[in-house]
């Protein structure tokens, strides 16, 4: 097979992610005309659009690839018990971090000129969070397996696979690595459409776009994914049954003066990424199957 430029592989990704988008609202319309309950509808259409918008144009780009569809993706490197062991620690101990950023971040206010732009990035916001309270919205243990797989798993290995195995991969053919990670992060966000969650997504993004290149395995990011929406939606379902009182992702937020716990956080996860990295998340040459 003929090398196909990098300008070219991007310019298919991004058609492939448009017609992706494109099936995917047509599907919408179609399961709009069928009597089923809107949580069942946003489940389906969430399934599709990880499939038709973010897993298909990378597995598309990556038959263009030397080392063959697995291995382009670096879904053929095994991830280590180390590298798992340590993104569980650095959301550990950055959680706080990020809680006082995803509040600062949602708290912000726009200048005066930009009152009407406000009022609809919120009335876009406010839909969103609207969606996302009509997703989660169960009782049931079952519920919340379906929500932790959807939510949680597929969506989580989706967008890595799309934002990382595939658009940070072919940036960092044009671009250094490490803008790579950087582009793709804030492309990751700004996709999203939430303005008042721009910051900690992009932030979030980049912490996989590091992992991804720190250990080479693209599983290594779609844990760190999975796991952070998983998080959320457990966290939300622990609410609505009464399990536990007080929103945890509150917990050590400075609303006023100085961001205390937060910075303590933030100095936590510094040296641990600063110090533990080449210890836990080292580049792995170990395969999943001897037939990848």
């Amino acid at each position: 097979m003929n090398k196909v430029p990098v300008t070219a592989q991007i310019c298919i990704f991004g058609a492939a992610f448009m017609i992706g988008l494109i099936a995917t609202s047509a599907c919408g319309s179609l399961l709009a005309t069928i009597d089923m309950a809107e949580r069942t509808r946003y489940l389906i259409l969430s399934v599709l659009q990880a499939v038709l918008a973010f897993s298909l144009p990378s597995f598309i780009v990556a038959t263009f690839g030397h080392k063959g569809m697995i291995g382009t993706l670096s879904l053929n490197k095994c991830p280590s018990l180390k590298a798992i062991l340590g993104v569980i620690i650095s959301f550990a101990i950055g959680y706080i971090m990020l809680n006082q950023i995803i509040y600062w971040n949602d708290s912000m206010k726009l200048p005066a000129g930009l009152s009407e732009f406000e009022q609809y990035i919120r009335g876009m916001e406010d839909m969103a969070r609207s969606t996302a309270e009509t997703l989660l919205a169960v009782n049931s243990i079952f519920g919340l397996l379906i929500n932790v797989l959807v939510i949680g798993v597929i969506t989580g290995f989706a967008e890595e696979i799309f934002f990382r195995a595939g658009l940070q991969r072919l940036l960092s053919k044009a671009l250094t690595n490490y803008w790579a990670v950087w582009v793709s992060a804030l492309i990751f966000s700004a996709v999203h459409f939430q303005f008042y969650g721009f910051v900690p997504r992009m932030l979030l993004g980049a912490f996989f776009g590091y992992l991804y290149v720190w250990t080479g395995s693209i599983w290594v990011s779609v844990f760190a994914h999975a796991l952070n929406n998983s998080v959320v939606v457990i966290i939300d379902w622990m609410l609505n049954q009464g399990i536990i009182s007080g929103n945890p992702e509150y917990i050590g937020v400075a609303e006023h003066g100085f961001p205390t716990y937060a910075m303590i956080s933030a100095v936590l996860f510094i040296v641990f990424i600063g110090y533990g990295r080449k210890r836990f998340f080292n580049k792995t040459k170990r395969q999943l199957s001897k037939y990848f």
